[in-house]
């Protein structure tokens, strides 16, 4: 080591062991979840307290995936310099065909997004996703956005290994944690008195999230470049925060530093404040601030005081009654008395970028106008407020606005305009845009997101306390799908009835009134798909559903094959319950990324029949994807493969099956050719619920599974239950094993083309395209003879399959060549049906 240090330095060397942390750098800044993209815009910050020169010379970030790349040779900081580390790759590109890591960033792209002066040291191997130049196995992944018991210990370390410093954040997404809640678009700052040793930034009371004005002094980043095309995050990068300090108890003592230090107590949801000097009005033994911020409705109209104790000082007794509760429900009657004035529908997480993009609906749903002048947006949990609706803006009964935001960093001038193009709203819904517009929460966290609709006298009129608690046991909000709205169903149009997550449902187009928005110069995403909602309709018909006549009833999605795409072994079966054939053209897949091509004309399910849907993916053409599936999993006869399933085909995709649980992961849909909904399947593979998945159930044993809806449960209401899917277990309802071809190069267990007691491998008859068209040579069974039938039947015949005895011998040889030819070069004239 070249190290540069003090005696203090060296004696701290002295005594240390290995995996202790050694310094004298430290972390003093993460940005772990940017707006927008993660991809290439993470960093982390490092700071050289001292008053000496450090190498840093093949030093390097590691986390409990992985580790980047070393600091190039060379690369000293200086005494009291900070730098920033940063991914040298990442982002997604403008024409779609390659998602990830399509742009090589620069210290002129971190210039023009947070401002010059800052030392950018760049890192390869900071991402590891398909695409990457560098697909190395072990690569610091990103950084992590969600908890859990490992997640994330970032650790900062020198050339042979050893510890300089180590933070172990957590971001409290749905854990009880004293780290800074993620706010989608802050980086976390170490305060500034702990910044002159790694001793102390293991305690999330050592930290702040930055915010937009803030007392530690963020910055906005400038959005619009290449590299950070829609970033709108806020953070210090390259400079220590402002210092700040509070002895709230006057003991001499730093109110963060007691915390800190274990001296002072903060219970739940660790506001930063020493139990012992927040106010008791109630002589409860929790700080009032503490109760608040755990349950909003001890507070209702905002003044920061719990209003049974404000009840009392009215003449209540125990918190009701008095001048202030007439009518004695322990409710402040001020608040019982606003108008009927709803929040029926929240955009929170539009596709792609957030910038612009969101929206929030209300619905006037009393019987006489409101006036809404002064009233504005504001999340109760962190007080932060959009700007107020102009003088003289009243709504009337019945009419739905929708709220959106109309300036700021990143928001074009014509927002309102391209707002209505995207979603084609007629002239009657009134948009409004808001000139400050706080972001919503994507990620639920213990107190994301109370949502509230403030009136002119600051109090609120109507509050939606979604996706809390996400993420635990128990929640009932609809799952982030990261790019549809959630909406109140209908019946429950009240203030009181939606504060329940049972009350609203995630849009999906083509039910209660969604649709896709559409492209605009500014509502785009690389996927071209749009998002998924409904602005300015307020549905008050019966709920809708998917139209099931056909249902998806198994799974293949975590295959253990995985041949040159990680995709092209994924597979679904689909079954038509009849009582009519149906002609399944143009039917394709959709999930929350993207969708797959159609069916090829002129294919049809039978009555009582199965299909399977499969990726074209590595294969020239589909005919030869069927085959290939067929060699591995036996002489099925609707196998259909679509393009558009993998990230190594052009977008939109649906990118592969979710692998992974999540709230949101993944939102299967079947769709008819004009887009209408057949059914959805929204499976989460979090062990709870749904079943395991094959690497979470038993890591090594060298197989995947499907999972497989019960024979007693085929209908599209009861597949969207996990309970009633089951994961295939060999031998058992029909469940094999794959043959090992190319294609199919791991071993998996699944019963594709069979369920028990109901469908059989054979179709139900016939097996083979020939048998049931009548067209020996429509092997294809696209409605004509081509060349593509060719390339069909001689895959077959290579196989041996039974669907080349195109003479019936009960077996395969030169004669059914002869055969097809004949029929081939004549179109098919004279056979049975053509």
């Amino acid at each position: 080591m070249n190290w540069k240090i003090g005696a203090a330095g060296l004696a701290m060397l002295a005594g240390t062991a290995s995996g202790q942390e050694i310094g004298p750098v430290v972390i003093t800044e993460i940005m772990y979840n940017p707006s927008g993209v993660d991809e290439g815009q993470e960093w982390v910050e490092i700071y050289n307290p001292t008053g000496a020169a450090v190498d840093i010379s093949r030093w390097y970030l590691e986390d409990d995936d992985g580790q980047t790349s070393d600091i190039p040779s060379g690369t000293v900081l200086g005494a009291g310099e900070i730098a920033v580390i940063v991914p040298r790759r990442g982002g997604v590109d403008g024409n779609g065909t390659q998602r990830r890591s399509t742009y090589v960033n620069s210290q002129a792209a971190w210039n023009a997004a947070w401002g010059p002066g800052i030392r950018v040291i760049f890192v390869e191997s900071f991402w590891n996703y398909p695409g990457d130049l560098i697909p190395e196995v072990g690569t610091l992944d990103g950084l992590s956005n969600a908890p859990s018991t490992t997640n994330e210990l970032l650790t900062l370390k020198e050339r042979t290994g050893l510890v300089v410093d180590e933070v172990s954040y957590d971001d409290d997404e749905g854990a009880e944690t004293v780290w800074p809640d993620d706010n989608d678009s802050g980086s976390i700052q170490l305060l500034r008195e702990f910044t002159g040793s790694v001793l102390q930034n293991n305690s999330g009371h050592a930290w702040k999230l930055s915010r937009a004005s803030d007392v530690l002094g963020s910055f906005h980043a400038v959005p619009g470049t290449v590299a950070f095309s829609g970033l709108e995050s806020y953070g210090t990068p390259g400079r220590l925060p402002v210092a700040t300090s509070s002895d709230c108890n006057a003991n001499g003592i730093g109110d963060a530093l007691e915390l800190v230090q274990g001296l002072a107590p903060d219970a739940y949801p660790f506001n930063n404040i020493p139990d012992g000097c927040e106010a008791d009005c109630n002589f409860n033994g929790m700080g009032d601030a503490t109760e608040i911020l755990l349950d909003w409705a001890l507070d209702r109209d905002l003044d920061g005081q719990l209003d049974r104790c404000e009840i009392n000082a009215g003449g209540g007794a125990g918190g009701i009654g008095g001048s202030l509760d007439t009518n004695a429900n322990g409710v402040l009657d001020s608040f019982e008395s606003k108008p009927n004035v709803v929040i029926t529908e929240i955009m929170y997480n539009p596709a792609g970028d957030d910038t612009g993009k969101e929206y929030v609906e209300i619905s006037n749903e009393g019987t006489t106008p409101v006036n809404l002048s002064g009233w504005r947006l504001m999340d109760l949990d962190d007080h932060a407020a959009s700007s107020t609706l102009a003088p003289g803006t009243v709504i009337a009964p019945g009419e739905v606005i929708v709220l959106i935001p109309g300036g700021g960093a990143g928001v074009p001038s014509n927002i309102v305009a391209q707002f209505r193009q995207a979603w084609e709203l007629p002239a009657s819904v009134r948009v409004i845009g808001l000139s400050t517009w706080e972001e919503q929460a994507q990620q639920a966290t213990s107190l994301h997101e109370i949502l509230s609709l403030i009136d002119g006298v600051g109090e609120p009129v109507d509050v939606v306390h979604y996706e809390n608690p996400a993420f635990q046991s128990g929640s009932v909000w609809p799952a982030d799908t990261a790019n549809a709205s959630v909406y109140v169903r209908s019946g429950s149009l009240t203030k009181t009835a939606n504060d329940l997550g049972t009350a609203w449902a995630h849009s999906l187009a083509g039910i209660d009134g969604a649709h896709d928005s559409v492209q605009t110069p500014h509502f785009s995403d690389s996927r071209l798909t749009g998002s998924s909602g409904s602005p300015g309709v307020v549905w008050r018909g019966v709920p809708q559903q998917a139209s099931g006549e056909a249902v998806i009833t198994e799974l293949m999605y975590n295959p253990n094959s995985s041949t040159g795409d990680v995709t092209s072994a994924e597979w679904i079966e689909v079954f038509n319950l009849g009582p009519t054939d149906l002609d399944v053209s143009g039917w394709h897949l959709r999930d929350e990324d993207g969708r797959t091509g159609g069916i090829a004309t002129g294919s049809v399910l039978r009555a009582g029949q199965l299909m399977i849907l499969m990726p074209r993916g590595i294969h020239a053409d589909s005919p030869l994807a069927e085959a290939a599936f067929r060699a591995g999993w036996g002489d099925i006869c609707r196998v259909f493969a679509v393009d558009g399933w993998s990230d190594l085909e052009a977008v939109p995709n649906v990118g592969g099956l979710a692998n992974s649980p999540g709230r949101g992961n993944e939102v299967l849909t079947l769709r008819r050719a004009d887009g209408g909904l057949v059914d959805e399947v929204e499976y989460d593979d979090d062990g709870i619920i749904w079943p395991l998945d094959a690497t979470a159930a038993a890591p090594g044993l060298g197989a995947g599974w499907s999972i497989a809806l019960s024979p007693s449960h085929l209908s599209a209401v009861d597949n969207d239950i996990g309970q009633n899917w089951t994961a295939s277990n060999f031998g058992i309802e029909g469940a094999v094993l794959n043959t090992l071809t190319l294609a199919y190069n791991g071993l998996d267990i699944g019963s594709p083309g069979f369920i028990e007691g109901v469908a059989g491998v054979e179709c139900n008859p016939p097996a083979c395209p020939w048998q049931s068209d009548g067209c020996y040579a429509d092997y294809d069974s696209n409605g004509g003879i081509d060349g593509d039938d060719v390339i069909a039947f001689f895959t077959e015949w290579d196989l041996s399959s039974n669907c080349a005895d195109v003479d019936g011998s009960q077996g395969v040889d030169g004669d059914d060549i002869i055969l097809f030819f004949s029929v081939w070069d004549a179109g098919g004239v004279g056979t049975p049906g053509c």
